[in-house]
């Protein structure tokens, strides 16, 4: 008898000390759980402006980490207050969904990845010259997903940041690091 009555209060939300209700509990873990997905959010905003904010596209990084944050906030919501006991089915058809959804978008996600890591490489930098695949020019640009080289003859190459990583390429470093204008000489190309 005194199980079903506790049972009963705190379905009701009248257990509890202070006014604390099992409702106003959850209320609360949702309150802070969102105060994080705000932090988390400024801390990346943070971290993509200051690291990486003279690499162009950064701000598809935080786009795609506003995603992750909303999705976990939503995910996080829907377990606390029961609304994903019903709907494991819906919860695996998700799983489905992003796998055939990501699956198109792997040579670009892998660009992403690969423009990161080529921003971050000390070793490469603005001006020097590579060759790659029979491709010679200079770094002018790093983007997220692609860097321009700049040829001896006035082309510019789009070169997917992957390519740095799968193929061989020589990278001859400038010793003066200024950028490429659009007064570029053929002596620019010799060390």
């Amino acid at each position: 008898m005194i199980s079903k009555f506790l049972v009963l209060a705190v379905f009701s939300g009248t257990i509890g000390t202070a006014g604390t209700t099992l409702i106003d509990f959850k209320i609360t873990h949702l309150l802070f759980s969102l105060l994080i997905a705000t932090g988390l959010f400024l801390f990346a905003k943070i971290i993509i402006q200051t690291k990486l904010g003279e690499l162009k596209g950064s701000s598809k990084l935080l786009g795609l980490v506003s995603v992750g944050i909303v999705g976990g906030e939503i995910f996080y919501t829907g377990i606390n207050f029961g609304i994903f006991t019903l709907a494991i089915e819906f919860i695996a058809y998700l799983g489905i969904g992003l796998w055939i959804i990501l699956i198109p978008f792997q040579t670009y996600l892998k660009n992403m990845a690969s423009g990161i890591s080529n921003f971050m490489n000390t070793e490469m930098d603005i001006g020097d010259i590579i060759e790659i695949k029979g491709k010679k020019g200079v770094i002018i640009e790093f983007h997220l997903t692609k860097t321009l080289l700049l040829t001896e003859n006035g082309e510019k190459i789009f070169i997917p940041n992957h390519r740095f990583h799968e193929d061989v390429m020589v990278i001859s470093p400038r010793k003066s690091k200024e950028i490429p204008g659009k007064e570029l000489t053929s002596s620019f190309f010799k060390n």
